[in-house]
This record gives structure tokens, sequence and C-alpha cells, in this order.
């Protein structure tokens, strides 16, 4: 997301107070898009955080002059001095931003989500043979992917992603229980790879997660051409079975895509910066990124 800022200054670079009219008019001005709000006092205080699908009609409609607003929101409004904006690309990204700043600010006004566990990650462990989980907080060793918007979220990827390399989800422990006990269910429906029988090399292993990292990474077009050229081989040589499991894997892939918009490297370090200029004035915004979080901003 970029930031926009919507305040007046004097030539001494102080805030000047706008009304309740020109908060309107500022926020009508706004593009009907997705991003997140940020109400501020006159201390420049953050008092607030929303975020919206349309900026415009959620901004605007707290400073309508038919607005009829009751009690907390009443004494929210009357507080506002200036507010910001974060552009965002959809929604969902929306939502995991206004998380983030609400633990940041941790706003007068705002009671859900301050004291939430926060949004889930993907995690993939370290070892010899890696496992995915889904967890609340990036520590310890292993690679992460998100934050999520939800646990249920989080757990339909996990589940597509297992899915789409056939990769174990049951509970035994590898290369302990290699070769004891007979493959579950999963793996005669076609769902799992059947490691746990022992026949399959730690390297096909390796490759399955390898190719999970790759897919919760954010490199789904690459995988899915993979999948579609394997898929048409098979075909060609009459393995419609084969075939028929690269297909679904490769739509699978493709349905993760999807869900994988928001998602930065837990490695990300970043600062980024935006410029905007016209004939009433500039703006410089700066966007710390940290851990593949934006946590600070200057404007």
């Amino acid at each position: 997301g970029f930031a926009a800022p919507f305040c007046f200054t004097n030539d001494k670079g102080y805030f000047v107070e706008m009304t309740r009219e020109e908060l309107y008019a500022a926020a009508r001005a706004l593009p009907a898009t997705p991003g997140v709000y940020i109400m501020h006092n006159s201390a420049d205080k953050v008092i607030y955080v929303g975020k919206s699908k349309a900026l415009r009609n959620r901004v605007g409609s707290y400073f309508a002059p038919y607005a009829d607003h009751k009690g907390k929101t009443a004494r929210m409004v009357a507080s506002v001095h200036h507010f910001e904006v974060y552009h965002t690309a959809t929604e969902l990204e929306a939502l995991v931003l206004e998380n983030q700043f609400i633990k940041q600010f941790m706003p007068r006004y705002n009671i859900k989500l301050k004291d939430s566990a926060g949004y889930p990650y993907i995690r993939v462990s370290d070892g010899e043979y890696p496992r995915i989980s889904v967890v609340t907080k990036r520590e310890g060793g292993g690679t992460y992917y998100g934050p999520y918007a939800s646990h249920t979220t989080a757990k339909n990827i996990v589940s597509a992603a297992t899915v789409a390399f056939c990769f174990p989800t049951c509970n035994r422990r590898f290369p302990a229980e290699l070769g004891k006990g007979r493959p579950c269910l999963n793996y005669h429906i076609g769902r799992c790879m059947g490691f746990c029988s022992g026949k399959l090399s730690r390297g096909e292993y390796m490759a399955r997660v390898e190719g999970v990292k790759r897919l919760l990474g954010g490199d789904c077009v690459g995988l899915a051409k993979e999948l579609e050229e394997k898929m048409n081989q098979a075909a060609e040589a009459m393995d419609y079975e084969r075939a028929a499991s690269y297909r679904d894997s490769m739509r699978a892939v493709l349905k993760i895509r999807d869900k994988q918009h928001i998602v930065a490297s837990p490695t990300t370090e970043a600062d980024v910066i935006g410029i905007y200029a016209d004939d009433a004035g500039s703006a410089i915004s700066v966007l710390m990124v940290r851990g593949g979080a934006i946590t600070d901003r200057e404007t």
C-alpha cells in the first residue's frame, strides 16, 4: 500500500484544524478502492484505525452532513483533527494492515484486535523431514508465509498445498516410523505419497517440500506451467490417472495463487518512498518495512 495524508499545514509546518466540511470534502476526494484510514486528534495522536473496501464511502460516512452518530463513534468523530489513508490492492490486504496498525498505535477508540492473538502464518519447519503447520507467531526456526486473514484461510491453503504435492498430513514421525505400519486412507485415495511405507527416498520427500515452498512463496505461475507440461506428457503416454493427478495439482496451485497476493517474504527489509506533486502541493511518504510488514511510516 501507499500512504496519503489529508490535513492542512501553515507556513511553519503545524497542523491546521480542518472543519467537518473540509474533512468531508477530503473524504469525497478519495477513490472508492480498498485501504486503511487512520484518524488523528489535534495532538497528532492516532485515535482510530479502520479499513474499507471503498475508502471514499467509509471515510465520508463519518463526516457527511446527514451522519447521525451515537456514543463512541460520535465522540471519536468530534475528536478528529485530520486523517490519512493507506491504499491497498485488496480488501484482504487492508484487513491485515489494519491489524498491524492497531497493534502499533493502540488507538483509544479501537476495541477489537487490540488484545487478539493476531493473524496466523504458515510454517515449514527445519530439520531432516520438514512438516507444514499453521502458527500464530513467527518465532524459532523454519520458513514462514503470511500473515493470513484467518485460521480458516491459512488451513485451507495448507490443505490445498499438501493435496497439490500429495504431502503427508499425519502425525507419524520421520524417520523413526518409516516402514512401520501401512499407509492410511489418504494414500489409497491419492491424497498422500505414502512416504511412511519407506519405499520413497528422502530426496523425493524434499523435492515435494521445495515444491510446497515455491507454491507458498508465490511461484504459482511457474509451478502451474510445469504441472501442465507434466499433465500433457502423461496424457500423451496414455497414463490418464497420472495426468488427472497433475491436473488436480495444477488447479490447486492456481487456487492458491489467488490467495497469495498479500504475502511478503519474512526476510523483506526495505524503506519504500512514495512522492507525489501537482499544482496544489507535494507529498512524500516513507514506509518502513521490517520482516515483511509495515512497522512505521513518515509523511
